[in-house]
């Protein structure tokens, strides 16, 4: 039976033409001589992979064709004589077990095999895909046509050109095409990705061209007119998305519908705030009924500032009957996408909603709070909440104090990990494992060993089984230690406890072996043991081969993983290893060889090598490979490194070039670079104060570029390690020359760079700069009498 469509569908669909180039794409009776020379390209792409792909078509699979079974496949594989029970229950368990193990094999093999088309979707592409499907030993059902049709569709987005995106849309057509030959018809899971794709990009005629197709396929998506309201606004058709509003106001039957849905839906997320509140005046809150309509609708609210709207809609709902629980949840979604505030007054205001409307806080609602302080490693404040939802009497796991263990560990606060677990068990909550991982984690790092032994003491007693990664890390951090008996005490406890090692166990053994002997022998014990290599193992090989100078032993590792997935990952550990013991011009090699059969390293990898680059003055490499660095998160901290290194080398030209292509590419980013390098000067021995004032100069003058106070503080601080206090009187006219006023922070390090060099009087003259008020600060005091005491000034009574 064919769906109905939405009114308004039709109507629009009927006054528009549809274009030639999209009704090509989506027409499956015809084919036109256009789509018909792409398919023979297709085909002879897929000619020239067919030596690619014969490892991909080997792909064990089960249930197996009967064509594929052995002979004696009955002899092998049958399963063992069952002796039938004599009671019906236990035949009846028995039987219920049978069904149960087919019906979660069935599961799993479909949904695996989803996965499966996508990741090779990702890697090789939806056109040669297609040809892989019959080649699994099973028939390809919707649910695989559909994973491509999502590939297909997913690679379009990734494709800056049209022309590339229209062949990704052909390719779709044809999976459309094989769902029909296979005499099977496409349903809204097929469709629904290309009516995402097409609405978000704007393409109106050919939203519709889908339209039509999908009525003829029978096909009904109930979201239909959330789609279509994200056309007009992603358009920015304001009339269309004014008559879509109206054509809904004028039915009353429409008014509580999934169509009134899906527009809510769409106006709020794009934040068309007049439009969605013209809706909302004609539909009421209660009448929306779709949860994921509703969270958006107060998010909207929350970045539009529209409180009194907020609980307006909140009593409306409450008066209705909606559980208090959700309703605090849609007071914090309002409350969390506030913008441009603090916390505190998020949190204020979140607490004076629900007291205003007379309703309780959610543990839920308290659970996405302590999340959101903690993504903004707001660490102590998320403990305070922990604290009032106990206080309240709210239901709280340990689970909930994950998201407080995780940002501490993130944020190097350690020193808040114990206080959290012992509030947690203060509480009479029992840890789980993953608890244990992370607080373990967290002493280890605080090189707390003792505490660790007591944790899992305390795990004994609360029954909790340490697992074998627990270990592992243990015996790691006691290696980094260089304490290797303790290491292996550990691996003794380890096997008294019943837990048997892991590839992960024996790369570490590997890696902080001492000698080559004891690595080989480790290596030999594992394969004794059966247990299969890691990507790990080979690495911990590779550096071990490296640092002992068996780079031939190194290589032939490399060169035998190079058809695994990790075989990269190998490779740039032999970059990073070469790199790290000096042989800069091998890595490099290397990683031009694999630069030609158009692979990339990792970026570790590249920018370790990048770095030892620099030490060895190669700028052009150096820069050569800056150019090629593809990761753009860690770009902007390789930049920082390359204008350390022209300083240290007194390169200063080559540093303003650096800035020069970073101001280029993104003009934002370059304080926060040149506040990067600032800082690595404190840390660094070898860069030169008086180099780095001649790169202020040259960016004041050759890009433009104002110094940031951060960066002026930062230089500042250099000069304390350095004892300099000429050069430390120089940036304070950095500081006049920018118009930078003296604060208490940049008087105090002053006074240090005095005391440091030795000069008390100069010293002195800070005090008398510095305010009353700075200098009665129960703070400031302390560090007077600190630096006073560490460098010896006999003129303290004078200086405080």
């Amino acid at each position: 039976m064919r769906a109905v469509l939405p009114r308004l569908l039709l109507v629009r669909r009927a006054s528009l033409s549809l274009p030639k180039h999209f009704a090509v794409v989506f027409s499956y009776s015809t084919v036109s001589n256009a789509v018909e020379g792409q398919e023979e390209s297709i085909a002879s792409e897929q000619v020239s992979q067919d030596s690619a792909l014969d490892s991909l078509l080997n792909i064990p699979w089960f249930p197996l064709p009967i064509k594929h079974l052995p002979e004696d496949y009955h002899k092998t594989y049958s399963p063992p004589y069952r002796i039938p029970s004599d009671t019906t229950s236990s035949r009846r368990k028995e039987l219920s077990r049978e069904r149960k193990k087919k019906r979660v094999i069935k599961t799993m093999q479909k949904y695996r095999f989803g996965e499966l088309i996508k990741t090779y979707g990702k890697m090789i592409g939806g056109e040669v895909n297609l040809d892989i499907l019959g080649e699994l030993g099973r028939e390809s059902g919707l649910r695989e046509y559909n994973a491509m049709i999502e590939v297909c569709v997913n690679k379009a987005k990734e494709t800056a050109d049209e022309k590339g995106s229209l062949k990704q849309l052909n390719t779709a057509s044809t999976v459309f095409e094989r769902i029909r030959e296979q005499g099977m018809q496409p349903d809204k899971f097929s469709y629904r990705p290309l009516f995402a794709y097409v609405a978000n990009k704007g393409m109106a005629e050919e939203f519709y061209c889908l339209v039509q197709q999908m009525e003829e396929d029978g096909v009904n998506i109930s979201d239909i007119g959330y789609f279509e309201m994200v056309l007009w606004i992603k358009d920015g058709n304001k009339d269309e998305v004014v008559g879509l509003c109206d054509q809904v106001l004028r039915s009353e039957s429409d008014k509580g519908s999934a169509l009134a849905d899906g527009f809510l839906l769409a106006l709020s997320e794009n934040d068309w705030t007049e439009e969605a509140l013209g809706l909302l005046e004609k539909v009421e809150i209660t009448q929306v009924s779709a949860l994921v309509c509703l969270i958006s609708i107060f998010k909207w609210l929350g970045r539009a500032r529209l409180q009194e709207r907020a609980e307006k809609y909140i009593h409306a709902l409450k008066t209705k009957g909606t559980e208090q629980d959700s309703l605090s949840d849609f007071m914090c979604e309002y409350a969390l996408s506030l913008m441009d505030m603090e916390l505190e007054e998020i949190i204020l205001i979140f607490k004076g909603m629900h007291e205003h409307l007379g309703v309780q806080p959610s543990s839920s609602s308290y659970n996405k709070l302590i999340e959101h302080y903690c993504g903004t490693f707001k660490v102590h404040m998320a403990v305070d909440l922990i604290e009032e939802m106990c206080k309240a009497g709210l239901n709280v796991s340990a689970e909930t104090f994950h998201p407080i263990l995780h940002a501490c560990e993130r944020t190097n606060e350690l020193e808040l990990v114990p206080l959290t677990y012992a509030v947690m068990r203060n509480y009479g909550l029992q840890p789980t494992g993953e608890t244990v991982k992370y607080v373990v984690n967290s002493f280890l790092k605080m090189k707390n060993f003792k505490a660790v032994y007591n944790l899992l003491e305390e795990m004994r007693e609360l029954k909790i089984r340490p697992t074998v990664h627990l270990y592992n890390s243990i015996m790691a951090a006691y290696f980094r230690e260089n304490n290797d008996s303790q290491a292996m005490a550990i691996l003794k406890e380890m096997e008294d406890a019943d837990l048997k090692p892991d590839a992960e166990t024996y790369s570490c053994l590997i890696y902080h072996s001492k000698s080559l002997k004891t690595s080989e022998k480790h290596l030999k014990k594992m394969k004794r043991l059966n247990i299969p290599p890691s990507k790990h193992v080979y690495m911990a090989l590779i550096n071990v081969y490296v640092n002992h100078d068996k780079i031939s032993k190194a290589k032939e590792i490399v060169k035998d993983q190079r058809d695994e997935d990790y075989s990269i990952e190998i490779t740039s550990t032999l970059i990073t290893a070469l790199a790290s013991n000096g042989r800069v011009s091998e890595a490099f090699e290397i990683y031009e060889e694999i630069k030609k059969v158009g692979q990339v390293p990792e970026p570790k990898a590249i920018r370790i090598l990048i770095e030892h680059l620099g030490m060895q003055s190669k700028f052009s490499e150096m820069f050569r490979l800056l150019n090629e660095y593809r990761d753009k998160q860690d770009w902007y901290s390789v930049c920082s490194k390359i204008v350390l290194c022209c300083i240290e080398h007194r390169q200063i030209s080559h540093a303003i070039d650096v800035l020069q292509q970073l101001k280029v590419r993104e003009k934002s980013s370059v304080d926060i670079v040149c506040n990067e390098i600032f800082s690595l000067v404190c840390d660094s021995n070898t860069a030169k104060l008086e180099d780095c004032l001649a790169l202020l100069e040259a960016m004041r003058k050759e890009i433009f570029v104002q110094p940031s106070r951060t960066a002026l503080d930062f230089l500042l601080s250099a000069c304390v390690s350095r004892k300099d206090s000429y050069t430390a009187k120089l940036i304070l006219k950095e500081y006049t020359n920018e118009g930078f006023p003296f604060n208490v922070v940049t008087l105090l390090r002053m006074f240090q760079v005095f005391l440091a060099s030795g000069d008390q009087a100069d010293a002195a003259v800070i005090l008398k700069i510095m305010s009353r008020k700075d200098r009665k600060d129960q703070h400031v005091k302390y560090l007077i009498k600190m630096y006073c005491k560490h460098y010896q000034c006999r003129k303290i009574d004078l200086c405080v």
